[in-house]
Order: C-alpha cells, then structure tokens, then sequence
C-alpha cells in the first residue's frame, strides 16, 4: 500500500524529527502529559497486594509481557509508581532496552516501577496517538541518544518530559491512531502465524530427530525392548551402553588471564556461548595462555563434538575446522569418536535427551548444573553399527537442513514485518504519510 504526504510541511527545529506537517504543533510532552503522577505511599498497608511490573517485562513490541504479584511489605523499593489506563511507561534505565508500553485496560492494583517514567497525557493529547508516538522510532532514539552511562545507560523523567513532539489537532489524533489500530492488528496477526509456524517446524524436527535416533530408518526392522523407559524399543540389533564406552570425553581448561610458564602462547578458545546447536560461533572468541602440553592435549579437530558443562548443559556443536589451532574453556567437554561410533550421531542423540528434558534431570537445575565429563559417560546411548549411524546422521543432516532452511525464512518474514511495524508506526505519528483518509 502506498500513501501520500500532506501538502506542505515546515522545519520542526529537532534533529531526530525532521520535517512536519506545516499546520501541526511541536510541544515539550511535560506541557500534554502529566509525568509520574503517582506513588505508593509508604505508609501503605503492608499487606496490600499488587500486580508489579519491572523493566525486563515490558518491550515496544509485545507491551507488558507479564507482572508479578506481590505484597507491599516485601515489595522491592522501586515497585512504587501508580498507573492508570491510558498511562504509558518509558523506561529511563538500560534504555537500549527500548521498555517503552501503553497501560491498556484495567490498571487496577497495577504497579511499575521507579525506573519507569508514568506519561499521563491531559485532554490535548490523545492518550492512543500517545501510546503510539511514545513507542515511534523518533521518541525511542531521543530517550537513547540523552542516556548517560555505558554498561547502565539512564536518562530521568525530566529530560524525558522536555523533549518536543510533533501534536496534531485532537480529531487528526484520533484519525492516525485508528488507522494504526488497524494495520498493526494486520501484521501482527502475520507474526503470529509465522511464529506459529516456527513453533510447528521446531515440533517436526524434534519429532524427526527423535524417531530417527531411536528407530532408525528402516520401519520394517526388528525392535526389542531396551530396558529403558525413556527409550522404549529399539531395533533388535542395536546396543545400549554408556557413551563412555565409544567415545573418549574431556573437559576444557580453567580460564587463565596471565602467562605464568616460559612456553605459554596465547591461543584462541571457545566458551559455551560459541557452542549453538546449529553451529560454532566464532563472532566472538576469546584468547586466554596454553602450555605446549595443554595445546596438544586440547587442541580441537574436525568431528569433535562439542558439549555445554556449564550454561545451557548439553548443548551441543560439531568442530568443522572453523578457526586454526583452537582449543576450550573448562565449561565445554570436548566427545571424540572411537573407531565403532560417529560424533554426528551423537549430537543429533543429545539432541533428543535434551529436548525431552533428560540432561537437565540429571543434571539437577535445582543448583547450578553441570554435564560433568562423568554424568556424560555414564549417559546412555542407542548405538547403531557404525554405517547405520553414519547413514542416520547423513539423513538428519539433510531433513534438518530442510527445515532450518524453512524456518530461517519465516524469521525473515517476522524481522520484515516487524520492521514494516515500526516503520508504519513513525511514518504516521510524524506526519511523513497522511492517512487522514485511508479507508
């Protein structure tokens, strides 16, 4: 669809805003809004309960995505400020973190908190085009761009309530936010649908993976029962026996700033960051010092696979040679083959304990969990003979890269319409597209 512009525009005198629309305002927001118009007195009953939300819950993009119930007495200190319906909330700390939502609906025993500005716009501004403006790329890079700080950027509800906006007249206000009522619904309901659509092509891989390694791909073969409940029946010829037995595990070095022995060298080395299931990545790879025994010891080579000990526990990667001479950090256990087993088969079986739960049972997320070198050895494993393990990677390379492939499109299709999203959202509120009369 395309639009048209207004008839004329004028300078706006603000860098970020550009040109607009020659009879619109441009107004400071402290002169349309109410800011932090309300608190939570602290001499409120201790027991009084409420829905408090924090930075970390709200986004421009999916507005307050949830709220924790409280009570005042254990309440942190900064769930204190009081919101309406037709408020919106701008984050004034990590701001990079664009927490910007419009308070929709009841706002009944909702509470934000301190790090929040509370926007309450007056009868001039109109609390729809409001929510939509305060969330438009304009507003969302000025509260950025005036933020003090590197790792904790902040800005204060004063600066936020001196900056200007571009203020159409009350009738034009309503205009543009019904028309972004409309389109935003559209498009997001195609988010929805592609994001429905990952969650279905992530059930067939998993189900794809799952069948495979347990059934192998001759559906006509022979099972027995492998003794293990979470198992079930594997083809008759297969064995089931620790990963220990076919594969030799080792776990990484302790991180080490400093060079304390004469034949140290600075050598590259992964972390469990760099370890995705759907490869290594080398965007950031750290150095850190290697004895010459430590480098022949753990240096990597193509197959290795590689296995979280720490983090994300079983997570897991092949080695493909990305980098030269590379080596790991004592959160990854490095699982190389023996002559009866194959690494892909492997990864593609962890897999499949992971995503039904296994690994992270064993591993016990009540602390913090470790796949140690031990608890993967004594992990059990379906093995195939060896041509039949290398003939089900083969065919899961292909059906994996198949579905990838379907579902790097549909986060494609999302990243376009969330863009065309945001883009509709400042054209309008700015007045560089008059959709004034867009039916």
């Amino acid at each position: 669809m395309s639009f048209r512009k207004y008839a004329s525009y004028k300078d706006s005198g603000i860098e970020w805003l550009g040109k607009v629309p020659s009879h619109w305002e441009v107004k400071p927001l402290k002169y349309l809004s109410h800011i932090n118009n309300s608190v939570l007195s602290e001499s409120t009953d201790p027991d009084y309960e409420f829905d408090y939300v924090d930075i970390g819950s709200v986004s421009t993009e999916l507005g307050i995505a949830k709220t924790e119930r409280m009570k005042f007495a254990s309440a942190p200190s900064r769930a204190r400020r009081l919101v309406q319906e037709g408020d919106v909330i701008v984050s004034t700390v990590r701001t990079y973190l664009r927490a910007i939502a419009p308070i929709k609906g009841s706002a009944e025993n909702l509470v934000v908190s301190t790090g929040f500005c509370v926007v309450s716009p007056r009868d001039e501004l109109k609390s729809a085009y409001c929510s939509y403006l305060l969330q438009s790329t304009f507003f969302v890079e000025t509260v950025v761009a005036q933020s003090v700080g590197v790792s904790y950027p902040a800005t204060n509800a004063s600066d936020i309530a001196n900056i200007k906006i571009p203020l159409p007249k009350a009738k034009e206000q309503q205009k543009i936010a019904a028309f972004l009522d409309k389109e935003t619904v559209q498009i997001d309901a195609l988010i929805d649908e592609q994001t429905r659509l990952i969650s279905l092509l992530r059930e067939k891989r998993q189900a794809v993976i799952s069948n495979a390694v347990t059934k192998g791909l001759n559906p006509n073969t022979t099972v027995k029962d492998s003794g293990i409940e979470w198992i079930g029946k594997v083809p008759a010829h297969w064995t089931v026996t620790f990963i220990k037995r076919r594969y030799e595990i080792t776990l990484g070095k302790m991180l080490k700033s400093n060079q304390t022995e004469p034949d140290e060298t600075e050598e590259p080395y992964l972390r469990t960051v760099n370890i995705q299931w759907r490869g290594i990545d080398t965007s950031d790879v750290k150095r850190m010092w290697f004895t010459d025994y430590e480098k022949q010891k753990l240096k990597l080579c193509k197959d290795d696979l590689l296995v979280c000990e720490g983090g994300d526990v079983g997570r897991s990667a092949l080695w493909n040679d990305e980098i030269e001479d590379c080596y790991i950090q004592n959160s990854i256990n490095r699982i190389r083959a023996r002559e009866d087993a194959d690494t892909r088969f492997l990864f593609y079986w962890l897999y499949f304990i992971k995503h039904i739960g296994y690994i992270d049972m064993i591993c016990n997320k009540a602390t913090i969990a470790h796949f140690t070198v031990e608890k993967v050895g004594a992990t059990l494993c379906a093995y195939p003979p060896l041509e039949e393990q290398e003939g089900i990677a083969d065919y899961l390379d292909r059906e994996t890269e198949q579905i990838d492939a379907l579902i790097e499109e549909c986060e494609m299709a999302i990243g376009l319409l969330k863009e065309r999203r945001t883009a509709l959202i400042s054209a309008a509120v700015t007045g560089a597209i008059d959709v004034r009369n867009v039916g």
